[in-house]
């Protein structure tokens, strides 16, 4: 995130993960990210398949900025 924010100087960052996988939802959460609500479906990933539908997480650089001093 520091790269991104300091080096880059993007404005927010967002990850991703499939709605079966909480181990991620947790590091996400961890590093500062929220869930924005916005869960999508992979367009790789075949309809019908359990991994298809995705959490949106994101942080700002403002909020980074809050969180890591």
């Amino acid at each position: 995130m520091r790269f991104a924010f300091t080096e880059l100087g993007l404005d927010k960052l967002y990850s991703f993960a499939s709605v079966t996988n909480k181990k991620s939802w947790q590091v996400m959460t961890r590093l500062g990210m929220t869930d924005t609500g916005d869960n999508f479906e992979h367009p790789i990933i075949p309809e019908g398949n359990p991994l298809r539908e995705h959490v949106l997480y994101k942080i700002t650089k403002d909020e980074w900025q809050k969180y890591y001093r």
